[in-house]
């Protein structure tokens, strides 16, 4: 029996050799053949390639992170940064696919009769899935290129149309979005073929069957007839049947098609349709979801109820919060109480703290909609302060709070919303580049006004006698105590107040280190208070009684604040004895009047506020030249009486402006114009003298202008194009003072114009060339650097007594009127008889040239000083060789020479 056994498992393994063996072989339509390859390409390819990409797509849906901000898309692909991720695991499924279409495509040799024969049915399937990894990778050339193949090879397969529908899918990413629509209509009509040959047939069979009753038929007859139906029958297999349920693919892609290019009625339509036929529970509720998007971009009433359906349907948490969220933004007419109960509860959730700001958002909006205006802002400005990671959220709020105000003609409150929004805004937002250009616009008018304001307040203060100055100062600092003893009392209310802590979580076992858990260092926080009571974050927080040493920075600080409250703080901030000062801040808001008008003309399109402002800078500083500019721009923007008399007051009282003139000549402009025209043909002959090395000609007509036309649009040009001219005659010799005076003219008469910083950084360059040369010769001391550090140094003889008076004026002078500089003033010997006080440092000879004008300008702190002590500004190297030289009036000279121009 044992040898019997053994006999039969022998020859078992002999017949499951050879199957194997037969099984194997490509070349061969055999069922066995079929059976074996069949199942070796389903499992080994399709069914493990298709696992890998499923569970790669539900890892990625359940880190992605939804932006509910906009109108979700349909499907849930990854972008170009994503997809990285996505690489290793398409290419397994990929590799696959590839190695069964390899090594089970039947027949092998696709040639002769069998050139476009497959015998496994499961190749085209795998082509599919290498079509879809390529998708999923962003690899859309490559996509295009399988699904076009598969359509093309595998065209009586119902495959074809899976795949032609995934051809638009990937046009649809790529952009092609007319080339998408027609592959989408090429399946349509294929379904509505299809269609009409189903009724085609069941009529045909309903009126056969119908015959068959009234008459028997020949054999003849049925045997055409016969003929006849197999006949149809073959022309229906030419066009393959559609996938089963095949409209729940195909509705959803033409939504996503029209989602994409913002046809929200076509898409509305389709996403109706998909909303029909769909059975997936999540991705119908995702469907559900984005209609209401849609109707509430659009304007439509179903919103709020389809928001409500979402809720029912149990989403996930982020989707039923937005949706409840969106069903009070969406919500109109009717009874608002139930919705506004709702959010109010969402306030109370533990899991909501993270989207306080879009429930308070939404609080707002539905009470401004239903004219509660202060409570609607009181809730926007509530979202502001509780929002922290959602940037989108939190710019939504300002910039509803900035059009709220905006359109209340609150430009000042307006600029402040408006410029927050852009501190938030994402360059891609919709209105991005017109909220940019709003912003801009308030934040020049409100700059404008604040000149106006501050300008206009010092200029009543210094015409106020010197009582009833300090009077107002006295009030100022009473307001200033308030205000100080407010904010003390909000701090210590701050202090006492206990930080928010949510139920139920202790942090302890949610994998989360502590200094990441808001609720486990709050509760920390509210322990220590309780243990320790509120003491500040400061080193030896411990010890009640600490050194003085440790209270120095605090004491700083109230001596800081102790000073505000002194009426000296406010006393040496007014520019009351400047005059240049003050005629400059009346200029400054002068203009400031002019430009606001502007604004208001031409950006906001606010013409009342415009009038006003033109008619305030007329009646206050007419004949100012920028007030009759106001006048002109009144005569412009009336009509009727009120444009005469602007008219009449312009050319009786201003007969010589500028306005005058075009009110008499419309063409004075183009005249004007065609006067520069010739100026600058004028010009160019010089330039060309210049050009063709004739300097002598060119200097000569430059002088010509620049000592005849002080009105020639091309002065400049010409006293620069003399100074290059110079350079260029006399260079190669000896003699550089020509040009550098020639450039000091420039720099003189120029500022302002383009030619000014050529010309300066030339004459710098030339002064420190030639001082180089000096020093190196042994002619001078000093090198001339403008780029490097400076200091300013006024010498203080020891016969004049005390220096440290002198020092101390310097020092008020710095706090009044540089006092963000931070400068140091130091004095010190340069030798027995003599003492400097230096001021350092300054960033470059520029820098240091404007203290020094200012210092020489000063009719205050240090008005004797600058009348009868010698002072200059220094580079740091040169001060070094001073302090070596001793020989002051040298450097004098130096300075002198270089620096004033």
């Amino acid at each position: 029996m044992k040898k019997q056994a053994t006999y039969y498992s022998f020859i078992a393994t002999i017949i499951t050799l050879i199957v194997v063996a037969f099984s194997c072989s490509t070349d061969k339509d055999a069922w066995l053949n079929r059976t074996y390859h069949n199942t070796t390409a389903h499992y080994n390819g399709y069914f493990n390639a298709n696992e890998i990409i499923k569970e790669t797509m539900q890892d990625f849906e359940a880190s992605r992170k939804e932006d509910y901000s906009k109108i979700i898309p349909v499907f849930i692909y990854p972008n170009d940064e994503e997809s990285k991720a996505m690489y290793a695991p398409m290419d397994t499924a990929v590799s696959k696919c590839e190695t069964v279409i390899a090594r089970n495509s039947m027949p092998k040799q696709k040639v002769g009769q069998f050139k476009n024969a497959e015998w496994c049915k499961w190749i085209d399937d795998n082509w599919f899935v290498i079509g879809k990894a390529q998708f999923l990778k962003r690899d859309f050339e490559g996509a295009l290129e399988k699904f076009t193949f598969i359509e093309k090879h595998y065209k009586t397969e119902p495959i074809s149309h899976t795949a032609k529908l995934w051809k638009a899918k990937t046009l649809i990413e790529m952009g092609e979005y007319e080339q998408a629509k027609e592959a989408l209509d090429e399946l349509t009509e294929v379904e509505e073929m299809l269609e009409a040959q189903k009724e085609e047939a069941e009529k045909a069979k309903a009126e056969a069957k119908e015959k068959a009753k009234k008459a028997k038929k020949s054999n003849s007859n049925r045997k055409r007839k016969k003929k006849k139906s197999k006949k149809k029958k073959e022309e229906k297999e030419e066009i393959p049947p559609l996938p089963k349920n095949f409209d729940r693919e195909l509705f959803p892609v033409y939504a996503d098609l029209y989602l994409r290019q913002k046809e929200y009625k076509e898409a509305e339509e389709y996403l109706r349709k998909s909303i029909e036929v769909v059975k997936n529970r999540s991705f119908k509720t995702r469907l559900m979801f984005i209609l209401a998007q849609v109707l509430q971009e659009t304007g439509g009433s179903e919103a709020s109820e389809l928001y409500a359906q979402v809720v029912k349907r149990n989403p996930i948490y982020d989707m039923a919060f937005q949706a409840k969220i969106n069903r009070a933004l969406a919500f109109s007419g009717g009874d608002s109480k139930s919705i506004k109960a709702q959010l109010l509860k969402m306030l109370k959730d533990d899991k909501n703290v993270d989207y306080l700001d879009q429930i308070y958002y939404a609080l707002g909006d539905i009470e401004l909609r239903e004219g509660n205006r202060p409570l609607g802002i009181s809730y926007l400005e509530k979202s502001v302060e509780v929002s922290k990671a959602n940037k989108a959220q939190k710019g939504k709020s300002f910039l509803r709070l900035g059009k709220l105000y905006y359109l209340e003609k609150n430009y000042t409150k307006a600029q402040q919303y408006y410029d927050s929004t852009m501190s938030v805004l994402p360059k891609d937002h919709l209105e991005y580049d017109k909220i940019e250009e709003t912003n801009a616009s308030l934040s020049s008018l409100v700059k404008n006004l604040n000149t106006i304001r501050e300008g206009d307040s010092l200029t009543q203060l210094c015409s106020m006698s010197d009582k009833e100055l300090m009077a107002k100062i006295e009030d100022i600092i009473e307001q200033r105590k308030l205000e100080i003893e407010e904010e003390k009392k909000r701090q210590e209310e701050l202090a006492n107040q206990p930080l928010p802590t949510s139920g139920g979580s202790s942090g302890m076992n949610t994998g989360v280190f502590w200094a990441f858990d808001d609720n486990l260092k709050n509760k920390g926080y509210n322990d220590f208070k309780a243990l320790w009571g509120n003491r500040k974050l400061e080193d030896n927080w411990r010890r009640s009684d600490k050194s003085s040493s440790e209270f120095e920075e605090e004491e700083e600080k109230e001596e800081e604040v102790n000073e505000e409250l002194t009426a000296e703080f406010y006393l040496k901030g007014l520019p009351c004895n400047d005059k240049n000062k003050l005629e400059n801040i009346r200029k400054d808001v002068i203009n400031a009047y002019y430009k606001v008008g502007e604004i208001y003309k031409t950006k906001l399109d606010d013409q009342k506020e415009a009038k006003q402002s033109f008619e305030t800078l007329v009646k206050r500083f007419l004949p100012e030249e920028t007030a009759v500019a106001g006048l002109y721009q009144l005569y412009l923007m009336t009509n009727g009486e009120e444009m005469k008399k602007y008219k009449n007051q312009i050319l009786t009282e201003y007969p010589n402006s500028e306005y005058a003139k075009i009110i008499k000549d419309p063409n004075y402009k183009q005249k004007e114009e065609l006067e520069n025209s010739k100026d600058a043909e004028q010009y160019k002959l010089a330039y060309q003298y210049y050009s063709n090395g004739n300097y002598d000609k060119a200097i000569a007509l430059s002088n010509s202008v620049i000592n005849s036309e002080n009105n020639n649009v091309y002065r400049c040009k010409y006293y620069y194009l003399k100074a290059v001219s110079t350079g260029q005659k006399y260079a190669g010799t000896d003699s550089l003072s020509y040009l550098e005076t020639a450039l000091s003219d420039v720099v003189k008469n120029c500022k302002g114009d383009e030619v000014y910083e050529p010309a300066k950084q030339l004459l710098n360059k030339l002064r420190n060339v030639q001082s180089v040369s000096d020093a190196q010769s042994g002619k001078s001391t000093y090198v001339y650097d403008s780029e490097t550090r400076h200091l300013f140094v006024l010498v203080f003889p020891s016969s004049k007594g005390s220096i440290n008076k002198a020092k101390s004026k310097v020092s008020d002078f710095n706090k009044a009127s540089f006092s963000k500089k931070n400068l140091q003033t130091k004095s010190s010997f340069v030798d027995s008889e003599t003492q400097v006080i230096t001021v350092k440092y300054f960033d470059n000879k520029d820098e240091a040239m404007d203290y020094y004008l200012a210092f020489k300008v000063n009719k205050k702190q240090v008005k004797h000083l600058a009348k009868d002590f010698t002072y200059f500004v220094i580079s740091d190297k040169n001060f070094a060789s001073l302090y070596v030289d001793k020989d002051i009036q040298k450097y004098v000279d130096f300075f002198e020479k270089n620096y004033i121009d």
